[in-house]
């Protein structure tokens, strides 16, 4: 607990510094945006759609691994700053210097795995595939990759050539309590033989009724199968195909009040229906890739390499959806005891008390009984024989894929002192978005209307249609409703690396030229926006240039000094660029905020130690993201009606310290440890705007407005955090270990409209209410106490073996994220309090093998 104890005084020493300081916002008096002066706006709620992440729980076995020695710095190695914190910190939502996602990059086989439409890559893709997943190397930060130009997060390269795999064939079970509880898998792999065909093959499944949290079943089946043939020395082919097939239930954040009237598994997303749990939000999967590698080793100092892949398949999410019924939500808040309203007494809150401390379903879950009742309710005067209305039903939202990626590459190794990599690559991306009725629960049908848009005017009905298009108005089970459009993407790039070798110094210069062009084009004529939304869109095109540069002096065989420096541009998502896509093509562009590309600047400095007792780096960066956008997508209540916001000119500052290192204190024990800390801060007053739904192609009625953040804290994951492992490895083959970590300065999301002069100007500065709106909440300090251990056995024809790791053995839930809701009351502030992420507590993972 050492650690644990320096870091807390870390963080309890950075209190002061680290709390965001009060911002000093206009007064509400004056122009907003565009020369329009709009009314104070603090009374309209605004209500987030239920659009919860889905959290993904990595399926991570123990990695026995081992040091490597290496020759230059440049090269991609066990690095063991991210050893110990990829996995050890995760349950923090750890983010290596704060980077999202998206800053960092996943290749197979020379194929790039970012999805266009949010920036990142989907491990669900590849998930349950961990026997044949080991081939991989992570390239840090800006140090070079043969693979790709890179990215300022680094980038992790798999491998799947089948003659890289041993021969050898393993099975296995596995028994968990996290995502799910069994996993079976079996591979097996000839490697290369005589006759130049080397054969991969691996299939698992996953399954469990519920994870961790409550009704969250889990069924997952993942094949792999890979082929290659060295016709000669010089030439390849190899063949890939992987699929993961999944559907799984998931949780969403929720307020404190329901945590602590429930406990941390809590999940609102599901109830019973005939005696059996039924959930509500299943993320169903099947996106199968398939990929054609070429390769063609010139000479002894030269090699091309060039390759074919194509993803495609269905992604999709289900979710309730209803009108004119009770929101179906049990932790809608105006259902929790704390709501005070026109309509409720003490007995009523005091009857709602009851109801959630004493886990009353009918309340703390979904009552899927009702909603059967609700429809059966308003069809009780209308025949079966003529089909029934729903008021609610469970939808699906789909986002079907088609990716065509092609790249080639050549890497030339000069002479000694002069190496030059260079490659093309080109993707072509389209992205089906639409949703369907699933279950009409018990009714027949819905109308494809927009009945919010008709409310009680029948006159309205021509403007309320989802598509014009399509005379046949009821949808049916399957059937596509609502919105149905596509986003195609096209990105070509081609890059260059020149590595030169000069005695001790190493340098590294990298540049990389892009093109991306996108547009959406609407398969249904949208009857408030006649004029577009059917068709193919504008296109939005950016031309994009990176560059960057690294030297090293190798000050002796194991200790190095490095620097890097790196400038790119990025092209906003497609998500960040359209006002509302489900039902129009108007971009951000159409409303006179430009559709600008983010641009980045990073620099950092390293010292490695590498011997062999001890290991170690120690590195300080700073990274500046400029003009960077975003689009969201809100429930106005006060209206009933759907609001889109907008942010423009949002710049991010990434700067802190790491420390990673391994010391093997004998033989037999080795101690790892690993320190993180950063200030990860926004550094500038975006500006913003609220549009509403009915008034989406009229710019004239958007409100506009400055977001007051500049120097608040980037929420959703911890700025400082450490790790510490101790492991023993015996020599017959077993090992035990145990590591602790800690976390801290973690902050909740923003919501910026909050820091607004239209959102405070009620408020007197300095009181009490007013440091309330304005004050970015902080996470206590967490700490968790992990176990882990394995052995073998040599039996006949093979090896027998066990590992496992206990995570959380202190059992203590502590929070990993939240966010500020985006609608908020400025008189009543207590009225919408954030919502949060808890860790897991005490989980397991255990896994019994035999490979021969």
């Amino acid at each position: 607990m050492l650690l644990a104890g320096v870091l807390s005084t870390a963080a309890l020493a950075q209190s002061t510094a680290d709390t965001t300081s009060t911002p000093v916002i206009p007064s509400q008096e004056g122009t907003i945006g565009i020369g329009t002066r709009f009314p104070q706006s603090a009374t309209d709620a605004l209500v987030e759609l239920d659009l919860s992440t889905d959290v993904v729980e990595l399926d991570v076995d123990e990695d026995d691994g081992g040091g490597q020695n290496v020759s230059s710095l440049l090269g991609a190695s066990r690095d063991p700053y991210l050893s110990q914190v990829q996995f050890n910190l995760s349950a923090y939502r750890f983010q290596v210097r704060g980077y999202e996602s998206d800053y960092s990059s996943v290749y197979f086989n020379g194929f790039s795995f970012q999805d266009p439409e949010f920036g990142y890559a989907n491990y669900n893709v590849w998930g349950g595939m961990n026997d044949v997943m080991r081939n991989y190397t992570t390239v840090n930060g800006l140090a070079p990759s043969e693979s790709s130009y890179g990215n300022i997060g680094g980038v992790t390269t798999y491998n799947t050539r089948a003659s890289n795999y041993r021969k050898q064939s393993s099975i296995s079970y596995a028994a968990s309590n996290r995502t799910y509880t069994h996993r079976i898998m079996a591979t097996t792999a000839t490697g290369l033989l005589n006759n130049g065909w080397a054969f991969v093959a691996s299939v698992s499944t996953r399954l469990g009724k519920s994870g961790y949290m409550d009704a969250t079943p889990y069924e997952g089946y993942s094949f792999f199968a890979a082929v290659e043939k060295q016709f000669n020395k010089k030439h390849s082919l190899n063949l890939t195909f992987m699929d993961a097939m999944l559907d799984r239930g998931v949780s969403s954040a929720v307020v404190q009040e329901v945590y602590d009237y429930r406990d941390y598994h809590y999940n609102p997303n599901w109830g019973y229906y005939d005696g059996e749990v039924r959930s509500s939000r299943i993320r169903s999967m099947n996106l199968p890739m398939t990929m054609l590698n070429y390769t063609w080793n010139i000479n002894e100092q030269s090699k091309l390499e060039a390759g074919i892949s194509v993803l495609f398949g269905r992604n999709g999410s289900s979710a309730l959806d209803w009108y004119d019924g009770n929101d179906p939500r049990p932790d809608y808040y105006r259902k929790l005891p704390s709501y005070v309203g026109p309509t409720v007494d003490d007995d009523i809150r005091d009857m709602k008390r009851d109801a959630w401390s004493s886990n009353n379903t009918e309340v703390t879950q979904i009552d899927w009984e009702a909603l059967y009742a609700g429809n059966y309710a308003v069809n009780a005067n209308t025949p079966r024989s003529e089909g029934w209305e729903a008021i609610t039903i469970l939808k699906e939202y789909r986002n079907d894929q088609q990716t065509f990626s092609g790249f080639t590459n050549y890497t030339n190794h000069f002479n000694e002192h002069f190496t030059l990599v260079a490659g093309v690559e080109g993707k072509r991306y389209k992205g089906m978005f639409f949703q369907v009725v699933k279950d009409a629960l018990g009714a027949d049908y819905i109308l494809n209307i927009d009945k919010f848009t008709l409310g009680d005017n029948v006159n309205n009905v021509t403007r309320a249609r989802y598509d014009l298009n399509d005379p046949e108005l009821k949808k049916y089970e399957g059937d596509k409703y609502g919105y149905d459009y596509e986003m195609i993407q096209n990105n070509l790039s081609a890059w260059a690396q020149a590595k030169f070798t000069f005695g001790k110094f190493d340098y590294v210069l990298a540049g990389n030229l892009g093109y991306t062009e996108f547009w959406r084009n609407g398969n249904m004529r949208n009857g408030r926006f006649l004029l577009n939304s059917y068709g193919e869109g504008k296109h939005i095109m950016s031309l994009l240039g990176s560059g960057k540069f690294s030297a090293t002096y190798k000050i002796s065989g194991r200790n190095f000094a490095s620097m890097s420096a790196g400038y790119e541009t990025r092209p906003p998502l497609f998500k960040n660029t359209y006002i509302q896509p489900r039902y129009n093509s108007y971009t951000v562009g159409d409303y006179g905020l430009g559709v600008e590309n983010e641009k980045i600047a990073t620099v950092d400095a390293s010292y490695n130690y590498r011997g062999p007792v001890f290991r170690m780096r120690a590195s300080a960066f700073y990274t500046l993201s400029k003009d960077a956008s975003e689009v969201k997508v809100f429930y106005m209540e006060s209206s009933s009606g759907i609001v889109q916001y907008i942010t423009q000119g949002l710049d991010k500052q990434y700067m802190g310290l790491e420390f990673g290192g391994a010391y093997k204190i004998t033989s037999t024990i080795t101690a790892e440890g690993a320190l993180s800390y950063g200030q990860y801060t926004y550094a500038s007053n975006p500006s913003t705007a609220t549009i509403d739904d009915d008034n989406a192609d009229n710019p004239a009625l958007a409100k506009y407005r400055t977001a007051y953040i500049k120097g608040y804290h980037i929420g959703g994951m911890p700025q400082a955090a450490g790790s510490l492992t101790l492991t023993y490895r015996s020599p017959k083959y077993w090992f035990v270990g145990l590591t602790g970590s800690c976390a801290g300065n973690s902050y909740i999301e923003l919501s910026y409209d909050r820091r607004t002069t239209e959102a405070v100007g009620m408020k007197e500065p300095g009181t009490p209410s007013y440091e309330q709106l304005l004050d970015q909440e902080k996470f206590p300090v967490a700490y968790s106490l992990d176990a882990f251990g394995g052995a073998s056995w040599r039996v006949k024809g093979g090896i027998l073996g066990f590992n496992g790791n206990v995570q959380n053995l202190l059992n203590k839930n502590f929070k990993t994220g939240g966010f500020e809701q985006l609608r908020f009351d400025a008189g009543t502030i207590d009225k919408f309090p954030s919502k949060y992420y808890y860790s897991f507590g005490l989980t397991f993972f255990a896994q019994v093998y035999y490979r021969f």
